[in-house]
């Protein structure tokens, strides 16, 4: 799964929603135990 978020709140908001607290409570049983790294965009490059 990767998801991309506009700033830290949004992020945040997303991991404490339904979604987040949904699979959270399913760690063992659809998959290992996850790892969340968080990361910053330095540069992008729109198709010209």
């Amino acid at each position: 799964m990767f998801d991309v978020f506009s700033d830290d709140t949004a992020r945040d908001a997303h991991l404490a929603g339904g979604v987040g607290q949904a699979l959270g409570s399913n760690t063992g049983v659809l998959f290992s135990e996850p790892s969340i790294e968080m990361i910053d965009v330095l540069a992008d490059k729109l198709p010209g």
